[in-house]
């Protein structure tokens, strides 16, 4: 138990490890995703979030485009039947992404058509934005602050699910997704999802504002707070 195996350069002895250790190369995002982040006035805004959804509707092609093209390589690099196995999993990946990329496409249209969700919406990015502009808690300058391509992402992904309370929703079945935003420490997976919970927070106060009042449960939230101090 709690061991792993190790070996040397040679190839010609193994051994095994009681604390193992492993490299991982640092994830880096594309930077000329970049492009298509709105400035968060255009997020805030709600005169100004067509524009800004634009932007976002961008992003979204983009990883569509980036979709079509690894199944193209990817399939060619596993063609044949001895690899039909690996061949099936790369289209179920494939599948999976054109599903997200679906999601997150009918999210913006939300946005743009759903009067709650917008406000919401606008809200919430206020609320991320003053909050990581702060200059108690950061040196970022006012005004400065941007989400990351994932953040906005992970978010859209998730924002028809999260306002689909009826089961005649047509969004309904997404409830039963759950979504892993994959990425290493430090790179702003807390504030993603402080972005959803700040969306559901302000969408459920604005439908039912009486009811809202009074104390209510909105995101149940585990912090491996062990995890991330070894």
């Amino acid at each position: 138990h709690n061991s792993g195996v190790e070996w040397n350069h040679e190839h010609n002895s193994v051994t095994t490890e009681t604390i193992p250790s492993h490299f991982v190369p640092k994830m880096l995002p594309d930077a000329s995703l970049n492009n298509f982040i709105p400035k968060m006035d255009n997020l805030t805004n709600e005169d100004k979030l067509n524009s800004g959804l634009e932007k976002l509707t961008g992003l979204v092609n983009s990883y569509s485009e980036w979709i079509d093209k690894s199944e193209q390589t990817m399939l060619a690099d596993f063609s044949g039947e001895p690899n039909q196995i690996i061949s099936d999993e790369i289209q179920e990946q494939i599948n999976e992404g054109r599903l997200a990329v679906s999601r997150m496409y009918a999210s913006i249209e939300t946005l743009k058509t759903n009067a709650l969700a917008r406000k919401a919406f606008c809200h919430s990015n206020k609320a991320i934005q003053i909050s990581q502009e702060d200059p108690s808690v950061t040196s970022m300058e006012k005004g400065d602050f941007r989400w990351r391509p994932f953040q906005i992402a992970f978010q859209l992904l998730n924002i028809n699910g999260l306002i689909a309370f009826d089961e005649s929703d047509p969004h309904y079945s997404e409830r039963g997704i759950v979504d892993l935003a994959c990425f290493p420490t430090g790179g702003g997976k807390t504030e993603a999802y402080l972005g959803l919970i700040s969306f559901i927070g302000f969408f459920r106060r604005l439908m039912n504002p009486e009811q809202e009042k009074l104390p209510a449960v909105h995101a149940i939230m585990r912090y491996t707070l062990r995890l991330l101090t070894m």
